[in-house]
């Protein structure tokens, strides 16, 4: 398939990027997954990249697309389609895309792309061909400088990371600023491009200060320094390029990129150049031009290619991920392959002239931090939002519906207290303060974007259920359409006395809601699903998402029961037969024993017409036989009136305050509690 994407006008793409979302460090997946795992079909996932900032938000509109987009992926994928349903497609041994290394350059006018077995070939050829030329100008009395210079350039590459990352720890956690970069896609290279260079650099001085206190480098034979660090990085790449490759990593192109740009160069300068001059095992001047010429295109591109897609993609990565790490990480391992060269070229001049410009790193580092961090720096702004999902759950466990407000954080920028509490004291809906909710798997309030939730910092604001009580009108009492709706029973049980094991049928009814999501804590043994369910006593979340006019699905289930839960599992089926007396309501111990024998389910869904503010402007009803009251308390008049449930009248008071560079993702839900 990828063999097949390089037909098209525009490629575009790396294997990078590949096998950073196949390690999982990064959540992000899309609906392609569901016909690769479920399916098992192959195909090639292909999305918009640039300016995602809006994906998924109010403002992801057309006319937000950039001009081109919509031509640029049409003949992208008629191209495709042509090539597919050619004669000369084969698509009866189709390889995995796992074992190809592939990426572009130069905006799509390059693409290549090659066998992992092929690439472990080329990097090994190469890199033998760059260890003959570089010990031919090698002399006995320098050995230990040239293998002081690998030293370096390893200490180089570490300082490159340790740099970028030190600075990230300062700014995410002891100014407490994460994310200060995050409103243009370019700013992480200007913040922590200067501290990785510092770094870098900063070994290389200490390399030069030891060759000439330890007397390794003579008077007049300073040149070897350069020459010995350009041999040193080469080696570096080719190690790395062939270790990655014999461990079948892709990203092995990279080093192997920066070898084949150094081994050119040194080829220029050993074999053209020298001869030219008579200057053996010395760097001339346009052999650092010719190093970067290939670092400086392609580096470039790649560097800013990755950070349009991982810099807007950490707004929602979760509160819990450390992203100012992440793209620290990002630019300095992809900078250190753009301006490796300008290792060498710092031992073109004195140490006194290096330190003085590691001196004006450092100053131009602290000017960055300081301006980033300033008080009055913004995050965001409204191209470039705050994620803010928020949620009105109507909870009908009890036998009033109660309601709260959720709201959410998917990143870790600063702020966001300050905000949930502004929004709180302005509306004056609740006496209690906003309470930091525990996320985790047992925690039922978010689970209909689950597993997203685990990734949310949420506040819960308990709301008064007075001022909920009543329509718009203030005369028309609320009463929830939903109890007698949203419901979860038992269609058939029965015991397995041999294995101790309890099977039942589910059902699950929702006219009116939508993404409805069960939940529930036990050792499964086998169910209706796709995939095989993991043993153990553990929690189990099942989401389901249905075609529009379906309001019931079911799901057959066994589960492994405990010695004293299939006791109370047979005291209930007895209880139902009639062979026992029915349990006292007011006997709660007897009650709590038999509920240690059903099976606690949490249920929970969107109202369909909760959506703000897609449903908080008037719908046309209907046609009915009967007239419904614009005020009734059903789904009919709220499609009328446009009014909505509660949870609707609270969005629309809510979104006015919300300032211009947040967007809100504002859902009504309800949740319930059943034993079955």
């Amino acid at each position: 398939m990828i063999e097949a994407y390089s037909k098209v006008p525009r490629p575009f793409g790396s294997v990078i990027a590949t096998e950073v979302f196949r390690t999982g460090l990064i959540a992000s997946d899309t609906d392609f997954r569901q016909f690769a795992q479920y399916g098992n079909l192959t195909g090639l996932d292909m999305a918009i990249m640039q300016n995602s900032y809006l994906y998924h938000t109010t403002q992801d509109i057309p006319s937000k697309i950039q001009p081109g987009t919509i031509q640029h992926m049409g003949e992208n994928t008629m191209a495709l389609l042509k090539h597919l349903t050619s004669s000369s497609a084969d698509l009866t041994n189709i390889k995995p895309a796992a074992d190809t290394v592939f990426f572009s350059a130069l905006g799509g006018l390059i693409f290549v792309m090659y066998s992992k077995t092929t690439a472990l070939r080329i990097y090994t050829t190469l890199s033998i061909l760059a260890i003959t030329i570089i010990s031919r100008n090698v002399k006995r009395q320098h050995y230990s400088i040239y293998f002081l210079a690998f030293l370096a350039a390893i200490g180089s590459l570490l300082g490159f990371l340790i740099g970028s990352n030190l600075f990230a720890f300062m700014l995410s956690i002891v100014l407490e600023k994460p994310l200060s970069w995050y409103r243009y896609e370019s700013f992480p290279i200007l913040v922590f491009g200067p501290p990785s260079l510092g770094c870098g650099l900063l070994v290389q001085y200490l390399f030069s200060w030891y060759a000439h206190k330890s007397n390794s480098i003579k008077p007049g034979d300073e040149h070897v320094l350069s020459h010995a660090t350009l041999s040193g990085l080469m080696a570096l790449n080719s190690i790395a390029s062939v270790v990655a490759a014999y461990f079948n990593i892709g990203t092995a192109y990279l080093p192997g990129l920066g070898l084949v740009s150094m081994l050119s160069s040194l080829i220029i300068n050993d074999f053209i150049l020298a001869p030219i001059t008579g200057k053996r095992a010395h760097i001339h001047l346009p052999v650092y031009l010719t190093a970067l010429i290939l670092p400086g295109f392609m580096g470039v591109e790649g560097l800013l290619a990755f950070l349009d897609l991982f810099v807007p993609m950490t707004g929602r990565m979760g509160h819990e991920v450390h992203v100012d790490f992440l793209i620290a990480s990002l630019v300095s391992g992809i900078g250190f392959n753009i301006v490796s060269i300008s290792f060498p070229l710092a031992h073109r001049f004195s140490r006194q002239a290096l330190g003085r410009f590691l001196v004006f790193l450092l100053m131009f580092t602290s000017l960055v931090g300081f301006w980033f961090t300033r008080p009055d720096w913004k995050i965001f702004d409204s191209d470039h939002p705050k994620r803010l999902p928020i949620l009105h759950m109507e909870n009908l466990t009890s036998s009033s519906p109660s309601f709260d407000l959720h709201i959410a954080s998917m990143d870790r920028a600063p702020g966001f207290e300050k905000l949930v509490g502004d929004l709180i004291d302005t509306l004056s809906l609740s006496d209690q303060s906003p309470v930091l909710s525990s996320i985790n798997d047992d925690i039922p309030d978010w689970d209909i974007i689950y597993p997203v939730s685990q990734f949310l910092k949420s506040y819960q604001v308990p709301l008064s259920l007075i001022k909920h009580q009543y329509l718009e009108d203030e005369k028309t009492r609320y009463v929830s359409p939903w109890t007698d709706k949203f419901k979860i029973t038992s269609l058939s049980s029965h015991l397995d006395f041999i294995n101790q094991q309890r099977t039942m049928v589910i059902a699950i009814d929702h006219p009116g809601i939508i993404w409805t999501v069960i939940a529930f804590t036990a050792d499964v043994v086998e169910w209706d699903l796709p995939s095989r369910p993991m043993r153990g006593k553990r929690r189990h979340h099942i989401k389901e998402a249905s075609g529009f006019g379906i309001d019931r699905w079911t799901l057959n289930l066994t589960i492994a029961l405990s010695e004293t839960e299939f006791e109370s599992a047979m005291a209930n089926e007895q209880i139902q037969k009639g062979q026992r007396p029915p349990i006292s309501i007011d006997d709660y111990k007897a009650q709590d024993l038999a509920r240690t024998g059903q099976l606690k389910i949490e249920f929970s869904g969107i109202d369909q017409l909760g959506l703000y503010p897609a449903r908080s402007k008037p719908k046309r009803q209907p046609h009915s036989s009967s007239s419904t009251s614009p005020t009734q308390n059903t789904h009919l008049g709220w499609i009328g009136n446009g009014n909505g449930g509660p949870g609707l009248r609270l969005f629309d008071k809510l979104f006015d305050l919300l300032p211009d560079w947040v967007d809100p993702f504002l859902l009504s839900a309800v949740s319930n509690t059943g034993f079955i």
